[in-house]
């Protein structure tokens, strides 16, 4: 167990070396898979309250 919290650190510690331009990059390359998915789960939901 001792071994799985130390390996669980480890990718914190490389995140708190980001520099703010690396983070900004970082979350403007997340930003658009996350509309992409809001997207696709309200044509879902829209989709399924038709067919109601």
């Amino acid at each position: 167990m001792p071994d799985i919290k130390i390996n669980n650190l480890q990718p914190m510690a490389e995140y708190e070396e980001l520099s703010d331009l690396e983070l900004e990059s970082v979350v403007g390359g997340i930003g658009p898979f996350a509309f992409v998915a809001l997207f696709a789960a309200a044509a879902c939901f829209l989709r399924e309250k038709h067919e109601l």
